[in-house]
């Protein structure tokens, strides 16, 4: 009886042992996920930033060489849209 009792314990040890070893590799393959997901998500980001600061770059320069271009229309419309601005506020 004792010697089929260390038997059984054996075999648990073992399919213990197994199933600690999947855990850990499961484990190891969410963690690689993790990390590949994260680093994208950065990567994505980062050039997401870099393509706005482009951008907004991009839409000064256009906007100063308008002013400079039409610096009358310029003046009118600032004061325009300060006008419209200050009613807003008053209100």
């Amino acid at each position: 009886m004792r010697k089929s009792i260390r038997h059984s314990d054996h075999h648990l040890c073992n399919d213990l042992e197994k199933i600690i070893n999947k855990l850990c590799e499961t484990r190891d393959s969410i963690q690689d996920a993790v990390g590949d997901a994260k680093d994208s998500a950065e990567n994505a980001l980062f050039e997401s930033v870099e393509e706005l600061k482009e951008k907004g770059s991009e839409m000064q320069e256009g906007t100063i060489d308008y002013i400079k271009e039409n610096p009358l229309k310029s003046i009118v419309v600032a004061l325009l849209a300060g006008m419209i601005i200050s009613r807003f506020i008053r209100k």
